[in-house]
């Protein structure tokens, strides 16, 4: 049996926004296993959120029709081809109800650049290039609460910036001040000792 674990985040808004749209993804779905009914549907049941009539894609089973989800306690229970019961429904007619996208490659951790990536469907956002260090420092501009899932590699660059400047700078843009990429840790050979500190950082970032 097949399941998805799913976070709402502003499902009424994302849904008004892309409700003009052919394709469009309507919640932040993690894939985990869930049930696939195609006979009648018990109409006993009422679910907390049904989402109607969406074209339900699952890429890992190859799963792809019109279709309906019940929806308890923010975990899909039910797709279903027969029609659902729920407290609450939405029409996801002419619209795409799969998991969200993963973007690997993300420099925007902020308020305004999540909200582009969740427009776009992305809703695991992760900078595997850059980096940050330390890593707990990436995503500085949630601390108020962040709408999707995100994290970064070890950043080197960083890492090399404090060894050899002494200056932290854990990710390109630090509040509102982007990183000097031309200083000495861009253009200066660095040391055995040196060498050997960043080899130490590098691991403790690993390990975290």
């Amino acid at each position: 049996m097949k399941k998805f674990s799913i976070r709402l985040n502003n499902h009424r808004k994302t849904y008004r926004d892309h409700r003009g749209v052919t394709l469009a993804l309507i919640f932040c779905i993690s894939l985990l296993f869930i049930p696939l009914s195609s006979t009648a549907a018990d109409s006993e049941v009422t679910y907390d959120l049904v989402v109607t009539n969406g074209r339900v894609i699952d890429p890992e089973t190859k799963f792809d029709a019109i279709a309906n989800l019940g929806i308890d306690n923010g975990t899909i229970t039910e797709i279903s081809l027969q029609p659902l019961q729920g407290k609450r429904t939405i029409d996801a007619t002419g619209l795409v109800v799969a998991p969200g996208f993963i973007d690997l490659h993300s420099h925007t951790p902020t308020l305004l650049g999540a909200h582009m990536n969740l427009l776009d469907g992305v809703t695991t956002q992760l900078d595997l290039e850059a980096g940050a260090f330390p890593i707990k420092f990436y995503g500085e501009h949630y601390q108020g609460g962040a709408q999707l899932n995100y994290g970064s590699s070890v950043g080197y660059f960083a890492i090399r910036i404090k060894v050899i400047e002494g200056i932290d700078q854990p990710y390109i843009f630090t509040g509102a001040r982007p990183a000097t990429l031309g200083g000495g840790a861009f253009t200066q050979q660095a040391s055995e000792a040196q060498i050997q500190q960043m080899r130490g950082l590098l691991k403790q970032g690993l390990d975290q």
